[in-house]
């Protein structure tokens, strides 16, 4: 009449996306390829968004050309964000 309802969670790496059953290293593994990926996103858009920073405050503060070096180089940085 009932069925039990398992409260087992899924491994962490078939949670994403592994279907190996070899158990906690095969996890252990996923999840630090994970987080290494993480890292390195994480550290590639602190570069950018650190040059954004840097030429909106240099655009905020100048008039004429270099104002327009800072707003190119704003619209570069958007671009490597973005592809």
């Amino acid at each position: 009449m009932f069925q039990a309802v398992s409260s087992v969670q899924p491994s962490p790496a078939r949670a994403l996306g592994s279907t190996s059953e070899a158990g906690p290293l095969a996890a252990d593994t996923v999840l630090a390829q994970r987080d290494r990926m993480i890292a390195i996103f994480g550290h590639d858009l602190r570069g950018l968004l650190n040059a954004l920073t840097v030429n909106a405050d240099l655009f905020l503060r100048q008039e004429g050309e270099t104002a327009a070096k800072s707003a190119q180089n704003i619209r570069l940085t958007v671009g490597r964000m973005d592809h």
